[in-house]
């Protein structure tokens, strides 16, 4: 029953978000969270430092993926202890790698990829776990489960990558193509549900001028991808078909950043295996379905591992757990919300109407 209730909770939480998301977070409004002043001019002006409803999605993103992934461990009584420190390194890498591979890629310093990072945590997270148990445990009677563990990592990124799509529609990157550009077949299916962006300091205007245009909205569209497998893998885990969670969240995930790129019109930086066809972020992507597909036979399932979900989410139920969650929102919303591309100038007046 506990599974049925987190499922459709799961489902009706997603839709109402998106179904609020997908209408407004195109609008000029909702680019910039907070301004914070940061140096006094002479003129009585203050120049401000940028945060931006990019940091905040993101970061919530970050901060639902974790909370799943832990969840997961724990209704599979795997140590709280020993998945904060994996989830702390591969969080580490990944927030490091978002932005490295997007600047050997798209040669730019300011921005950040999640294609990139998730590439690079996929390579790394089954290492990092068997690492980690065999530095920890006695021996190898008592390992943790590398493919369960690896099947729970998949599902929190399909969320997060689902939700972190959010951050893209506020800033305005990762945009589809325009309208006038596409298919018919494109045109007709999207001509009622196309974003048209607003705002000068959107990514997709400074960079395209493409503000005002209707697009396609490609980022609603993976997030909903996203969303869905991740959904369903989610079942498939909480089923014990680990294996099969594992590839359905790799598969789809991975095959749909592969189709699409066709449907983008950002910058996906100029390094290509042919020039015209497959981005590096392709490739990333085929090289992760590859490699998912071969991590069963490097690291054999358990033939079987008792699952309580209602334990999973007792495992959380704690100050340190919820602590420990609210420090990743903050470093990821710092980290990655510090607007690096735009500027503001601030004023401030006594209101003596007031006084």
């Amino acid at each position: 029953m506990i599974i049925l209730v987190v499922m459709l909770g799961l489902a009706a939480s997603m839709a109402l978000l998106f179904r609020w998301a997908f209408r407004v977070l195109p609008q000029e409004r909702w680019q910039f969270l907070a301004v914070i002043p940061a140096l006094s001019a002479l003129s009585g002006q203050w120049q401000g430092r940028n945060f931006t409803f990019y940091g905040f999605f993101i970061a919530s993103a970050y901060a639902v993926a974790l909370l799943l992934m832990l969840v997961l461990a724990g209704a599979l009584s795997i140590p709280v202890g020993a998945m904060l420190v994996i989830c702390g390194l591969i969080l580490a890498i990944g927030i490091a790698a978002s932005r490295w591979i997007a600047g050997w890629v798209e040669k730019k310093k300011n921005t950040f990829t999640v294609g990139g990072a998730s590439f690079v945590c996929l390579v790394a997270a089954p290492w990092i776990v068997a690492a980690y148990s065999r530095i920890t445990t006695a021996g190898p009677e008592s390992p943790l489960p590398v493919i369960p563990i690896m099947a729970a990592l998949a599902v929190a990124y399909c969320f997060g990558e689902g939700l972190g799509r959010l951050a893209c529609i506020s800033f305005g990157c990762c945009y589809g193509r325009p309208l006038t550009e596409c298919p018919p077949l494109i045109r007709g299916l999207f001509s009622r549900r196309a974003f048209v962006f607003a705002g000068k300091t959107k990514k997709i205007a400074y960079e395209r001028s493409l503000d005002g245009v209707a697009v396609v909205p490609i980022q609603a569209i993976t997030a909903s991808v996203n969303i869905g497998a991740g959904w369903l893998s989610l079942w498939l885990f909480l089923c014990g078909h680990f294996t099969g969670a594992l590839l359905v969240a790799i598969s789809v995930s991975q095959a749909w950043r592969i189709i699409s790129e066709g449907l983008r019109a950002d910058f996906r930086g100029n390094l290509a295996v042919w020039p015209g066809t497959f981005s590096s972020y392709q490739v990333m992507a085929a090289l992760s379905l590859g490699y998912a597909l071969l991590l069963p036979f490097l690291f054999p399932p358990p033939q079987s591992l008792a699952l309580d979900l209602a334990q999973g989410l007792k495992s959380v139920w704690s100050a340190g757990i919820v602590i420990f969650i609210e420090g990743v929102w903050l470093l990821v919303f710092f980290y990655q919300g510090l607007s690096r591309v735009t500027a503001s100038t601030l004023a401030f007046y006594v209101r003596r109407d007031k006084i």
